[in-house]
């Protein structure tokens, strides 16, 4: 990861469009160091802290707007000591998951299956991560050489449900190029993700 990163999306959902800004940033303090990860965008700013070396999110401050509200929700991990099996991944926040992927060995696994932290680990229906292939995609006018990635339910009800495809740089760092998300619940329209630019300071 590099030690500042700026990545400009353009998010669509059905007909409308807006910008989403995502800066990373590493920092330090009384020898404690982390990736301080803000995005910004019409609907929601999210602001979030992950470990340097696991890119797992210790605390996170998410701030909603639609026309009725306006909501802050806020998560600190006190403790986590998970230990994940070899095929496992342990995720701590929704918001984080496409950074926290961002460290995955690209290239020498087909699948992983996400654990998220608090839950128990006996899951009924395992969200899976799964490498689909390796392709070229175009976004912002620019042409990406990728790893596509699928998140979802295995089985019978990841069909009926659907899937989230990401696309992400197949060269290190990793960043995401492109996302294609439910904006809600089953049912709900598409919300995509394109990359328009990225800046870097660092390695």
């Amino acid at each position: 990861m590099p030690q500042e990163e700026t990545l400009v999306y353009t998010a669509k959902i059905g007909d409308d469009s807006f910008q989403v800004t995502q800066s990373i940033r590493l920092k330090s303090e009384a020898g404690k160091s982390w990736y301080e990860v803000q995005t910004a965008s019409p609907e929601a700013d999210v602001s979030m802290r992950l470990d340097p070396v696991t890119l797992f999110p210790w605390s996170s401050e998410v701030l909603t707007r639609s026309g009725d509200s306006v909501v802050r929700r806020t998560t600190e991990v006190l403790k986590a000591d998970p230990h994940p099996k070899p095929n496992e991944l342990v995720v701590g926040d929704f918001n984080a998951m496409p950074i926290t992927f961002r460290g995955l060995p690209w290239g020498t696994f087909s699948s992983v299956n996400l654990v998220f932290l608090g839950s128990t680990r006996v899951q009924s229906f395992p969200l899976q991560l799964s490498v689909v292939r390796r392709e070229t995609i175009n976004a912002g006018g620019k042409a990406y050489d990728c790893w596509k990635v699928q998140i979802g339910l295995g089985g019978f009800f990841g069909t009926i449900l659907g899937k989230s495809s990401y696309w992400f740089s197949a060269d290190a760092p990793h960043y995401m190029v492109r996302s294609e998300t439910l904006s809600g619940g089953p049912g709900t329209p598409t919300q995509t993700w394109e990359l328009q630019s990225r800046q870097t300071t660092g390695r």
